[in-house]
Protein backbone atom coordinates (compact mmCIF):
# COMPACT_ATOMS: atom_id res chain seq x y z
CA UNK A 1 0.00 0.00 0.00
CA UNK A 2 1.05 3.63 -0.52
CA UNK A 3 0.74 5.81 2.58
CA UNK A 4 0.88 9.59 1.89
CA UNK A 5 2.95 10.08 5.05
CA UNK A 6 5.78 8.10 3.45
CA UNK A 7 6.13 9.14 -0.20
CA UNK A 8 8.01 6.61 -2.25
CA UNK A 9 7.65 3.77 0.26
CA UNK A 10 5.52 0.74 -0.55
CA UNK A 11 4.33 -0.50 2.84
CA UNK A 12 2.37 -3.48 4.06
CA UNK A 13 -0.73 -2.40 5.95
CA UNK A 14 0.37 -4.64 8.82
CA UNK A 15 3.29 -6.97 9.58
CA UNK A 16 3.16 -10.66 8.60
CA UNK A 17 1.28 -12.93 10.99
CA UNK A 18 4.43 -14.85 11.97
CA UNK A 19 6.15 -11.61 12.94
CA UNK A 20 3.16 -10.56 15.06
CA UNK A 21 3.14 -13.93 16.79
CA UNK A 22 6.90 -13.81 17.27
CA UNK A 23 6.69 -10.46 19.03
CA UNK A 24 4.72 -12.10 21.82
CA UNK A 25 7.42 -14.61 22.74
CA UNK A 26 10.64 -14.20 24.67
CA UNK A 27 12.46 -16.03 21.87
CA UNK A 28 11.37 -13.67 19.12
CA UNK A 29 14.96 -13.50 17.83
CA UNK A 30 14.77 -17.16 16.73
CA UNK A 31 11.66 -16.53 14.66
CA UNK A 32 13.26 -13.40 13.24
CA UNK A 33 16.36 -15.37 12.17
CA UNK A 34 14.16 -18.06 10.60
CA UNK A 35 12.16 -15.52 8.59
CA UNK A 36 15.33 -13.76 7.48
CA UNK A 37 16.80 -17.02 6.18
CA UNK A 38 13.68 -17.65 4.10
CA UNK A 39 13.32 -14.09 2.77
CA UNK A 40 10.26 -13.29 4.87
CA UNK A 41 11.49 -9.94 6.14
CA UNK A 42 11.88 -8.00 2.91
CA UNK A 43 10.17 -4.65 2.77
CA UNK A 44 8.46 -2.56 5.43
CA UNK A 45 5.11 -2.28 7.17
CA UNK A 46 3.01 -0.11 9.45
CA UNK A 47 3.21 -0.98 13.15
CA UNK A 48 0.87 0.06 16.00
CA UNK A 49 1.87 3.27 17.79
CA UNK A 50 -0.53 4.72 20.36
CA UNK A 51 -3.63 5.77 18.36
CA UNK A 52 -1.86 5.62 14.99
CA UNK A 53 0.91 3.73 13.20
CA UNK A 54 4.59 4.12 12.37
CA UNK A 55 6.49 2.65 9.44
CA UNK A 56 9.56 0.48 9.85
CA UNK A 57 11.46 -2.22 7.94
CA UNK A 58 10.28 -5.73 8.81
CA UNK A 59 13.86 -6.70 9.68
CA UNK A 60 14.25 -3.84 12.18
CA UNK A 61 15.12 -5.36 15.55
CA UNK A 62 13.25 -2.71 17.51
CA UNK A 63 9.84 -3.68 16.11
CA UNK A 64 10.45 -7.26 17.22
CA UNK A 65 11.76 -6.31 20.64
CA UNK A 66 8.98 -3.92 21.61
CA UNK A 67 5.94 -5.31 19.84
CA UNK A 68 3.68 -2.29 19.74
CA UNK A 69 5.92 0.73 19.16
CA UNK A 70 4.04 2.59 21.90
CA UNK A 71 6.47 0.73 24.19
CA UNK A 72 9.60 1.82 22.33
CA UNK A 73 12.12 3.28 24.84
CA UNK A 74 9.10 4.39 26.80
CA UNK A 75 10.72 5.26 30.13
CA UNK A 76 13.54 7.26 28.52
CA UNK A 77 11.35 9.18 26.08
CA UNK A 78 8.63 9.87 28.64
CA UNK A 79 11.15 11.13 31.20
CA UNK A 80 13.02 13.20 28.62
CA UNK A 81 9.77 14.82 27.46
CA UNK A 82 8.59 15.47 31.01
CA UNK A 83 11.87 17.09 32.05
CA UNK A 84 11.96 19.19 28.88
CA UNK A 85 8.36 20.37 29.43
CA UNK A 86 9.06 21.20 33.08
CA UNK A 87 12.44 22.86 32.61
CA UNK A 88 12.06 24.61 29.27
CA UNK A 89 8.50 25.74 28.78
CA UNK A 90 8.05 26.08 25.02
CA UNK A 91 11.15 24.70 23.30
CA UNK A 92 12.78 23.41 20.12
CA UNK A 93 13.90 19.80 19.81
CA UNK A 94 16.95 18.71 17.81
CA UNK A 95 17.45 14.98 17.26
CA UNK A 96 21.00 14.05 16.20
CA UNK A 97 21.13 10.49 14.94
CA UNK A 98 17.37 10.21 14.52
CA UNK A 99 17.42 6.84 12.70
CA UNK A 100 13.83 5.80 11.84
CA UNK A 101 12.36 8.49 14.09
CA UNK A 102 10.94 6.07 16.66
CA UNK A 103 12.58 7.87 19.59
CA UNK A 104 11.55 11.27 18.28
CA UNK A 105 7.97 10.14 17.65
CA UNK A 106 7.70 8.94 21.25
CA UNK A 107 9.23 12.15 22.57
CA UNK A 108 6.88 14.30 20.47
CA UNK A 109 3.90 12.24 21.61
CA UNK A 110 4.66 12.69 25.30
CA UNK A 111 5.77 16.34 25.13
CA UNK A 112 3.16 19.12 25.22
CA UNK A 113 5.59 22.04 24.79
CA UNK A 114 7.72 21.04 21.79
CA UNK A 115 7.13 23.69 19.14
CA UNK A 116 9.35 22.36 16.34
CA UNK A 117 11.59 19.41 15.53
CA UNK A 118 14.81 19.27 13.53
CA UNK A 119 16.02 15.72 12.95
CA UNK A 120 19.36 14.75 11.41
CA UNK A 121 20.02 11.24 10.08
CA UNK A 122 22.86 10.27 7.70
CA UNK A 123 21.83 6.75 6.68
CA UNK A 124 19.96 6.94 3.34
CA UNK A 125 18.39 3.52 3.95
CA UNK A 126 16.40 4.63 7.02
CA UNK A 127 15.95 8.32 6.18
CA UNK A 128 12.76 7.82 4.05
CA UNK A 129 10.90 6.68 7.20
CA UNK A 130 11.94 9.63 9.35
CA UNK A 131 9.62 12.54 8.55
CA UNK A 132 6.43 10.47 8.49
CA UNK A 133 7.26 8.83 11.81
CA UNK A 134 8.11 12.09 13.55
CA UNK A 135 4.81 13.63 12.49
CA UNK A 136 2.97 10.94 14.44
CA UNK A 137 3.65 13.03 17.55
CA UNK A 138 1.99 16.28 18.58
CA UNK A 139 4.45 18.58 16.80
CA UNK A 140 3.62 19.60 13.22
CA UNK A 141 6.71 21.73 12.45
CA UNK A 142 9.17 19.00 11.44
CA UNK A 143 12.32 19.37 9.33
CA UNK A 144 14.47 16.34 8.48
CA UNK A 145 18.02 16.49 7.11
CA UNK A 146 19.74 13.56 5.40
CA UNK A 147 23.15 14.38 6.81
CA UNK A 148 25.52 13.52 9.64
CA UNK A 149 26.13 15.89 12.52
CA UNK A 150 29.81 16.48 13.21
CA UNK A 151 32.38 19.03 14.29
CA UNK A 152 33.09 20.10 10.70
CA UNK A 153 31.26 20.92 7.50
CA UNK A 154 31.99 18.73 4.51
CA UNK A 155 31.69 15.08 3.52
CA UNK A 156 32.12 11.77 5.31
CA UNK A 157 31.28 8.09 5.24
CA UNK A 158 29.56 5.69 7.60
CA UNK A 159 31.63 2.85 9.04
CA UNK A 160 30.61 -0.30 10.90
CA UNK A 161 32.50 -1.13 14.12
CA UNK A 162 34.09 -4.53 14.66
CA UNK A 163 31.96 -5.14 17.76
CA UNK A 164 28.64 -4.72 15.88
CA UNK A 165 29.33 -5.03 12.13
CA UNK A 166 25.79 -5.80 10.99
CA UNK A 167 23.74 -3.19 12.85
CA UNK A 168 22.75 0.07 11.18
CA UNK A 169 22.33 1.51 14.70
CA UNK A 170 26.08 1.24 15.30
CA UNK A 171 27.36 3.03 12.18
CA UNK A 172 29.74 5.87 12.96
CA UNK A 173 31.03 8.83 10.98
CA UNK A 174 34.51 9.23 9.55
CA UNK A 175 35.63 12.31 7.65
CA UNK A 176 36.19 11.62 3.94
CA UNK A 177 36.34 14.44 1.36
CA UNK A 178 35.08 11.96 -1.27
CA UNK A 179 32.49 10.37 0.98
CA UNK A 180 28.77 10.20 0.10
CA UNK A 181 27.51 11.60 3.42
CA UNK A 182 26.98 15.33 3.91
CA UNK A 183 28.27 16.54 7.29
CA UNK A 184 26.95 19.62 9.09
CA UNK A 185 27.59 21.28 12.44
CA UNK A 186 25.02 21.77 15.17
CA UNK A 187 25.60 25.52 15.17
CA UNK A 188 24.54 25.68 11.52
CA UNK A 189 20.95 25.16 12.72
CA UNK A 190 20.56 28.44 14.60
CA UNK A 191 17.45 29.39 12.59
CA UNK A 192 15.75 26.30 14.09
CA UNK A 193 17.00 26.69 17.66
CA UNK A 194 15.36 29.20 19.96
CA UNK A 195 16.32 30.18 23.51
CA UNK A 196 15.21 26.84 25.02
CA UNK A 197 16.61 23.65 23.52
CA UNK A 198 16.03 19.92 24.02
CA UNK A 199 18.87 18.05 22.35
CA UNK A 200 19.20 14.30 21.84
CA UNK A 201 22.53 12.80 20.79
CA UNK A 202 22.92 9.20 19.63
CA UNK A 203 25.81 9.54 17.21
CA UNK A 204 28.18 6.72 18.11
CA UNK A 205 31.12 8.54 19.64
CA UNK A 206 30.77 11.97 18.03
CA UNK A 207 28.81 13.42 20.94
CA UNK A 208 31.61 15.36 22.61
CA UNK A 209 33.10 16.65 19.37
CA UNK A 210 29.69 17.92 18.26
CA UNK A 211 29.01 19.63 21.59
CA UNK A 212 32.45 21.23 21.81
CA UNK A 213 32.22 22.57 18.26
CA UNK A 214 28.87 24.17 19.18
CA UNK A 215 29.92 25.35 22.64
CA UNK A 216 29.08 29.01 22.00
CA UNK A 217 25.59 28.09 20.83
CA UNK A 218 24.95 25.88 23.86
CA UNK A 219 26.19 28.51 26.31
CA UNK A 220 24.00 31.17 24.73
CA UNK A 221 20.72 29.27 25.19
CA UNK A 222 18.61 30.30 28.15
CA UNK A 223 17.94 26.70 29.15
CA UNK A 224 19.08 23.32 27.89
CA UNK A 225 18.01 19.71 28.34
CA UNK A 226 20.27 17.03 26.86
CA UNK A 227 19.67 13.30 26.37
CA UNK A 228 22.81 11.35 25.55
CA UNK A 229 23.53 7.65 25.10
CA UNK A 230 26.64 6.23 26.78
CA UNK A 231 27.98 2.96 25.37
CA UNK A 232 31.09 1.40 26.87
CA UNK A 233 32.40 -0.05 23.58
CA UNK A 234 31.78 3.21 21.72
CA UNK A 235 33.60 5.21 24.40
CA UNK A 236 36.53 2.79 24.25
CA UNK A 237 36.69 3.12 20.45
CA UNK A 238 37.02 6.92 20.66
CA UNK A 239 39.31 6.89 23.69
CA UNK A 240 36.85 8.32 26.21
CA UNK A 241 35.38 7.27 29.55
CA UNK A 242 31.96 7.81 31.07
CA UNK A 243 33.22 10.21 33.74
CA UNK A 244 35.53 11.96 31.29
CA UNK A 245 32.69 12.56 28.85
CA UNK A 246 30.40 14.05 31.51
CA UNK A 247 33.20 16.25 32.87
CA UNK A 248 33.90 17.58 29.37
CA UNK A 249 30.20 18.30 28.74
CA UNK A 250 29.90 20.05 32.11
CA UNK A 251 32.88 22.21 31.14
CA UNK A 252 30.76 23.52 28.26
CA UNK A 253 27.56 23.94 30.27
CA UNK A 254 26.99 22.85 33.87
CA UNK A 255 24.23 20.23 33.93
CA UNK A 256 22.49 18.16 36.57
CA UNK A 257 22.41 14.54 35.42
CA UNK A 258 19.78 11.84 36.00
CA UNK A 259 19.28 8.28 34.81
CA UNK A 260 16.95 8.52 31.81
CA UNK A 261 15.06 5.38 32.86
CA UNK A 262 14.69 6.54 36.48
CA UNK A 263 14.49 10.32 36.58
CA UNK A 264 14.68 10.43 40.41
CA UNK A 265 18.11 8.76 40.30
CA UNK A 266 20.60 11.64 40.27
CA UNK A 267 23.95 10.75 38.71
CA UNK A 268 27.22 11.88 40.25
CA UNK A 269 29.34 12.70 37.17
CA UNK A 270 32.56 12.05 39.11
CA UNK A 271 31.64 8.41 39.78
CA UNK A 272 31.24 5.44 37.45
CA UNK A 273 28.00 5.86 35.54
CA UNK A 274 27.78 2.11 35.00
CA UNK A 275 27.72 1.44 38.75
CA UNK A 276 25.04 4.07 39.31
CA UNK A 277 22.63 2.92 36.60
CA UNK A 278 23.18 -0.79 37.20
CA UNK A 279 24.17 -1.53 33.60
CA UNK A 280 27.76 -2.35 32.75
CA UNK A 281 27.46 -1.72 29.02
CA UNK A 282 25.23 1.19 28.08
CA UNK A 283 22.60 3.62 29.28
CA UNK A 284 20.91 6.93 28.57
CA UNK A 285 21.38 10.03 30.70
CA UNK A 286 19.45 13.27 30.81
CA UNK A 287 21.24 16.48 31.76
CA UNK A 288 19.57 19.83 32.39
CA UNK A 289 20.50 23.36 33.36
CA UNK A 290 19.43 24.84 36.68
Amino acid sequence: MIDPRYPGLDLRARPPLLLRLGQRTSRWYRIKALMERHGGLAGAALFPFHATTLAAPLAEGEVWRYGTLANYNRATTENFAAIADERLGEFDYVDCGAHLGLFGAQFATFSHNCRRITAIEPNPEVFPFLAGNLRAGRCRDVVTLNAAIGDFTGQGRLCAPDYDPDSNHALYLEADPQGPIKVIRLDSLTDRIGPCLALKLDIEGQELAVLQSAADLLRSRDRLVLCVELHRKVLARVGQTDTGLLAAINAIRKLTWVDADHRDRVIDPARSVWAQIGNAHQGDLIGFTA
